[in-house]
């Protein structure tokens, strides 16, 4: 094999990488544009649930059955479980369900990317960190971290819920996403 043909698949892999990494965060992007799409006389909240959870299903549903070689971000499966099961709680009219949804917020997004975070440091060999290594003791430790600054998030959003505020998703999405990155990076450099 020449030297532009291995180039050439390295620049593909890297370029399918990067629009994976972008097509998984549709369903979030779609949701956001459709929850700041209300006014007083119109809640958004439950089209937007019902159409960010439908893309997120398919999402899902494509990967399964079509693309297993793909790897949903840790993070974003949390956020596409939000959505669904918020489309889910929204298809139901379940009032108490609905009510628990609507007394957290934006800090339910957080709640369901620490259950993901907890069930993948429990029961997989990468953890919530998704990162290959060959002491599962340091992926413990740093998938840990990672959910002690998912419980950080949960807990800035939640103070500032519901009021339209940085502060109640997008800044601790973005502090969480960084930690999370810097926790990874920090695994794979210590493997060297």
């Amino acid at each position: 094999m020449n030297e532009n043909a291995v180039k050439s698949g390295k620049v593909k892999r890297i370029a399918m990488g990067v629009a994976w990494s972008i097509i998984q965060f549709v369903p979030l992007s779609v949701f956001l544009i459709l929850a700041e799409t209300g006014d007083d006389n119109y809640d958004p909240w439950p089209r937007a649930f019902m159409t960010g959870g439908s893309i997120a299903a398919i999402g899902f549903i494509i990967v399964w059955n079509f693309a297993q070689r793909l790897r949903f971000d840790r993070l974003l499966i949390g956020v596409n479980v939000f959505l669904i099961i918020g489309g889910l709680i929204t298809a139901s009219d379940n009032e108490s369900l609905i009510g628990v949804y609507r007394w957290l917020r934006e800090a339910a997004m957080f709640g369901w990317i620490i259950v993901v975070g907890l069930i993948a440091t429990l029961s997989t060999k990468r953890g919530f960190i998704d990162v290959e290594h060959n002491d599962s003791k340091t992926i413990q430790r740093a998938s840990w971290l990672a959910l002690i600054c998912c419980g950080i998030a949960f807990g800035i959003s939640f103070y500032f819920r519901g009021g339209g505020s940085l502060w109640a998703a997008p800044a601790p999405f973005i502090g969480l996403v960084i930690a999370r990155r810097l926790v990874q990076w920090r695994c794979i450099t210590s493997r060297q």
